[in-house]
């Protein structure tokens, strides 16, 4: 079983690897402009000139629970860069939420502890 642990590590931490070797930084990392849509229309979003950047960028978590290879969070680090302002994450849990079981449940409760724990370290 130590064996099986210590491959699973060193492929995560290959993993890991290749990501930093991709982009030291959010800000640094290529993406395609075509998987951005401003919910407040085309050609809407302020520039740092226009006074935005006195709250910060919220970024409303919903299907892509994770932080790594989530591409709208990467890109809602960007602007929080870019703005030099905080990154705020939000997960809105219903209290009515339609699991079909506890253990549904309780993973995705035990996921975003995860989400929120690899947050605190960007701060």
């Amino acid at each position: 079983m130590a064996v099986l642990a210590e491959t699973v590590h060193e492929w995560l931490d290959g993993i890991h690897n290749k990501r930093l070797s991709t982009a030291s930084s959010a800000e640094n990392f290529k993406f395609h402009k075509s998987r951005i849509r401003h919910l407040s229309g085309p050609g809407t979003f302020p520039e740092k000139d226009d006074g935005f950047g006195q709250g910060g960028v919220l970024y409303w978590m919903s299907r892509d629970q994770r932080v790594q290879d989530n591409w709208a969070f990467i890109y809602a680090q960007r602007l929080a860069m870019k703005f030099e302002v905080p990154l705020h994450v939000c997960f809105c849990l219903v209290p009515a939420y339609q699991a079909d079981t506890l253990r549904q449940f309780a993973f995705m409760i035990g996921g975003l502890t995860e989400v929120e724990q690899v947050c605190i370290m960007y701060i």
